[in-house]
């Protein structure tokens, strides 16, 4: 996985920049979203905490099938790493986030570096 921000010289969108702190530590989060735009091995990502499992080519269908039927079994599939539950991402906030970084992207598009 990786995003496209340092490469497309625009700054982090989409409110990344509120979630990839929640989800994995903060260094990691900001080796992908700034100038280094670091894309993780599927191990270095669980290591951050960006993902929840590695899961081998060969196995991949049955442990999607495994991880539905417990989605279905416990009405809610997991958040990354368990650490963001729907009910924390308040809407003010990522609305107010959202905003900004609207304003920051339109202005990278019209930059020279772009």
């Amino acid at each position: 996985f990786s995003t496209p921000f340092s490469r497309l010289g625009v700054p982090p969108e989409g409110c990344s920049s509120i979630f990839f702190d929640r989800i994995m530590d903060q260094e990691s989060a900001q080796r992908m979203l700034g100038p280094e735009g670091w894309a993780p091995t599927a191990a270095e990502a669980k290591e951050a905490g960006f993902v929840h499992d590695v899961v081998p080519h060969e196995e991949h269908m049955a442990f999607v099938q495994k991880t539905a039927e417990e989605w279905i079994k416990t009405g809610r599939p997991r958040t990354a790493a368990g650490k963001i539950p729907r009910e924390e991402a308040l809407l003010d906030e990522l609305r107010a986030t959202n905003a900004q970084e609207s304003i920051d992207l339109a202005t990278a598009f019209l930059g020279e570096k772009f």
